[in-house]
């Protein structure tokens, strides 16, 4: 489906729990350096992690490189991150929202989540940002991002134990997504990231415009 916000249309694909239950919903921003991927490869893994978590799960097409150059594909993540954040109540009677992706969509929900702190809106508790450099930046960080708004209730109440495999911004598993870490890691809370993630990622973001510009 489309759907329209700020003069712009966006395509998404939503996936909701087999048991019709949504305890929150997920901004899903798939990976493939800028220029490759799509939401619908997502699908499987979306499907799944929606009926595991009981989340609506919202992935989006944005527009890749070099037909589109940056930063059009930040200002589509920011848009759905928008529309989701007016709209989640209304189509799926949840407001706990969760952003996160893969290498390329870890970088951009993470600059999605800057562009919302820097309109005032903490909409989002949770960052889940699985490998690449915004991924890696924010685990190392020892000065999370508080977003605007007060701290969001963890939505379960036992945090997982141990090293988190498969995951570098502090779940074990999707099983866990809504779990926060304990406090000696990087996501004390569920509301976090972190600016020097935004300056670790600008090599890759500055080769993406070199691509671009070829």
């Amino acid at each position: 489906m489309a759907v329209l916000y700020g003069g712009r249309s966006l395509p998404v694909r939503i996936h909701t729990p087999a048991s019709g239950a949504v305890a929150g919903v997920h901004l899903q921003i798939h990976g493939g350096g800028f220029y490759l991927g799509s939401a619908a490869g997502d699908d499987v893994r979306n499907r799944n992690l929606a009926d595991a978590l009981g989340l609506a799960v919202v992935s989006l097409d944005y527009r890749l490189a070099p037909e589109h150059p940056w930063p059009a594909a930040s200002d589509d993540c920011e848009t759905a991150a928008l529309w989701l954040a007016e709209h989640a109540e209304q189509l799926f009677g949840a407001t706990k929202l969760s952003i996160g992706g893969f290498s390329a969509g870890a970088t951009l929900a993470m600059t999605t989540l800057l562009r919302l702190r820097d309109r005032g809106i903490g909409a989002y508790g949770c960052a889940v940002l699985q490998f690449g450099p915004a991924a890696a930046t924010a685990l190392a960080c020892r000065s999370p991002l508080r977003l605007p708004g007060p701290t969001p209730a963890p939505w379960t109440s036992t945090p997982p134990q141990g090293p988190a495999p498969g995951s570098w911004c502090g779940f074990r598993s999707n099983r866990q997504l809504a779990q926060t870490q304990p406090p000696t890691r990087a996501c004390p809370t569920l509301s976090h990231t972190c600016d020097a993630a935004a300056d670790t990622a600008k090599p890759a973001l500055h080769s993406q415009h070199l691509l671009q510009s070829r």
